[in-house]
């Protein structure tokens, strides 16, 4: 329906990625959560809330780069692996532009106030080299902006290491 890649398509082509050598010191993977997105299928119905789901693969496709790696892999879930990443502040001006595309997108629909996206950034190599150890920092991450307010962004945090004495 959103046109971008499945869950396992995803996963393997961000295996492939993240295995090979790449161009730039770092690579992104952010899970992107569309917040309330129930309370827009129980208050305006499941074929508005495909139409959402639209606009925010619309405004994840003209956010990134066609050589990032985009998926769908839940019902209001979504993946982006960012890849060869000089500067980690490209992360953050990609974000930005994809909230505020998403918000402009949903203009029409008179909705902005009740959906946005928490989304949670890990980066490889520093948080993880796996796909999975990636996926799980960036999930936390998102738990995290989930917290702090929604509709935002946070890149993961490791907690800091208890030693016992």
């Amino acid at each position: 329906m959103t046109k971008l890649l499945n869950n396992s398509t995803a996963r393997s082509q961000a295996d492939d990625y993240l295995n090979t050598p790449s161009s730039g010191p770092y690579c992104a993977l952010l899970i992107l959560d569309l917040d309330n997105f129930k309370q827009i299928n129980d208050t305006y119905g499941h074929l508005f809330g495909d139409k959402i789901l639209l606009k925010a693969a619309q405004a994840i496709k003209s956010s990134f780069r066609d050589r990032d790696i985009m998926a769908r892999f839940g019902g209001d879930e979504f993946m982006v692996l960012m890849k060869d990443i000089s500067n980690p502040e490209v992360i953050k001006d990609r974000c930005e532009k994809m909230l505020f595309t998403f918000h402009s997108l949903l203009e029409e629909y008179g909705v902005q106030e009740i959906t946005g996206f928490s989304i949670g950034i890990s980066l490889s190599p520093l948080h993880a080299t796996s796909y999975e150890q990636l996926f799980k920092c960036a999930d936390a991450a998102m738990y995290e902006t989930k917290k702090i307010g929604k509709n935002n962004f946070s890149i993961y945090q490791p907690a800091e290491p208890v030693y016992y004495y």
